[in-house]
């Protein structure tokens, strides 16, 4: 008797804890969705670091004119973190992009990127994360 009722009890309480996964099993989906996204987010921002990582390198080597195109530059450095529409001095609308570490908003190196109507590079400027001031940027060679 006492063995059939501890049989009763373990199967009881299997049991009910299987019904309890059961009721709750969206908000434990919901879970591990949120843990799979954040997995992919992890994985896109190191990219975007390692994109960065290029883009200093060829900053400091001088060599950004090379990618004389939107299409280029998005192939060689992926997605800026910001892009935006400028108005210049002499009335042309310009789209400047930053790129920077996706990981350190603060403090860290920037990249700006200006492009005209067309799409094609018209400068850029580096900002060291030493220096506050925007050093000379070199200009594209006409073509």
């Amino acid at each position: 008797m006492k063995k059939s009722f501890s049989s009763f009890f373990v199967f009881f309480f299997i049991f009910c804890a299987g019904c309890a996964k059961l009721a709750h099993l969206q908000e434990l989906l919901t879970l591990k969705g949120f843990s799979q996204d954040r997995d992919q987010q992890d994985e896109s921002m190191q990219r975007r670091d390692e994109n960065f990582e290029k883009l200093l390198m060829a900053a400091r080597n001088n060599s950004l004119n090379e990618f004389s195109s939107r299409r280029r530059f998005l192939k060689a450095f992926g997605e800026p973190i910001l892009r935006f529409q400028v108005l210049q001095e002499d009335g042309k609308t310009v789209e400047k992009w930053l790129y920077r570490y996706a990981t350190r908003p603060f403090g860290s190196p920037k990249v700006y990127v200006y492009f005209d109507q067309k799409g094609k590079l018209l400068e850029w400027q580096y900002l060291s994360r030493e220096a506050n001031e925007i050093p000379k940027t070199p200009q594209p060679e006409a073509r």
